[in-house]
């Protein structure tokens, strides 16, 4: 992901729902805090990531071949990703509520 933000071919929007998703990672308030949860407050921080990856990948602001420029793993390890970012934001409740928090905040920003 931190490859993608000083890429000269995404665009701004792109770049900034990156940012978004990483600064996420390192703030210390979360909507699910691993410290009162352990591992399962982690579900938060690996959805927005996946979040992020299926919007740039379904919205085609991103290209499957640019992404793997970046890609430092298998390419089968990225597809899996967002297919399973895709499985989990139409097959799971709180996928769709934490996706709809996400994406109505990143609206309330750019707007």
């Amino acid at each position: 992901y931190v490859r993608l933000l000083w890429d000269d071919r995404v665009a701004t929007s792109s770049k900034i729902m990156v940012a978004q998703a990483l600064a996420y990672l390192v703030l210390p308030v979360d909507l699910i805090p691993e410290a009162l949860v352990g591992p399962v407050g982690y579900v938060d921080d690996v959805y927005l990531l996946a979040l992020a990856l299926l919007q740039l990948t379904s919205t085609h602001a991103v290209s499957r071949e640019l992404l793997l420029q970046h890609w430092a793993g298998d390419p089968r390890q990225l597809d899996g990703l967002i297919a399973f970012s895709t499985f989990a934001s139409e097959n799971f409740d709180i996928f769709r509520v934490l996706g709809g928090w996400f994406q109505q905040k990143r609206a309330a920003r750019t707007a």
